[in-house]
């Protein structure tokens, strides 16, 4: 999925997780930023697809996918709006608001775990223990995601939940609280595929 492609079908997300990457604008229109990672649960494309405009943002797989193709005429159709419109709503609505409170949040710490939520969600399903978990990020990822600076979320993922950036690990933020993770993006509301 590429920004500025037509927005023609829609994408949900089995398993897996991607990176949604956005051009920068400014002075540098070829610089691409990561604003956000989703996982299994979420969808794809759809407000392209809906619009029938261009896409907005260009997706590249971290992990291993399963993904199912939704046409967009279909994910249209009115026969789709009665079998489904009840559960999109409240996910397009949510993922809009999302956005915006990640954006503007003063508590960072819920800005940082919100962001890291998929990958949490990954690590666990994938059979990770329960307790401490290394996610693979960088710093820089979560800055740019973030639109802070490196120091400020050296800072904000040095105490707990987080345990900092172990030295070693090629960029994985370590959290050692999991469950005090989603407690902190809770605080964000939104809408999360395991919490929706």
């Amino acid at each position: 999925m590429r920004e500025g492609d037509p927005g023609v079908d829609v994408f949900a997300l089995l398993g897996g997780l991607v990176d949604v990457w956005q051009s920068g604008g400014g002075r540098d229109w070829e610089a691409e930023q990561l604003i956000t990672i989703r996982g299994a649960g979420d969808l794809l494309g759809e407000m392209a697809a809906l619009e029938l405009t261009s896409r907005t943002a260009t997706v590249r797989a971290r992990t291993e996918c399963e993904v199912v193709m939704i046409s967009g005429e279909r994910f249209r159709s009115a026969e789709f709006r009665r079998e489904w419109w009840n559960d999109l709503l409240p996910y397009v609505s949510g993922r809009g608001r999302e956005g915006a409170m990640i954006l503007r949040s003063g508590d960072g710490a819920a800005r940082v775990a919100r962001l890291v939520l998929p990958l949490l969600d990954h690590a666990e399903g994938a059979g990770q223990p329960d307790g401490p978990v290394c996610l693979r990020i960088t710093q820089q990822e979560v800055a740019e995601c973030l639109g802070l600076g490196r120091d400020t979320v050296r800072r904000l993922t040095s105490d707990p939940p987080f345990g900092g950036w172990p030295k070693g690990r090629g960029g994985s933020l370590l959290v050692t609280d999991p469950e005090a993770v989603r407690v902190a993006a809770a605080r964000l509301g939104g809408w999360h595929p395991q919490a929706g």
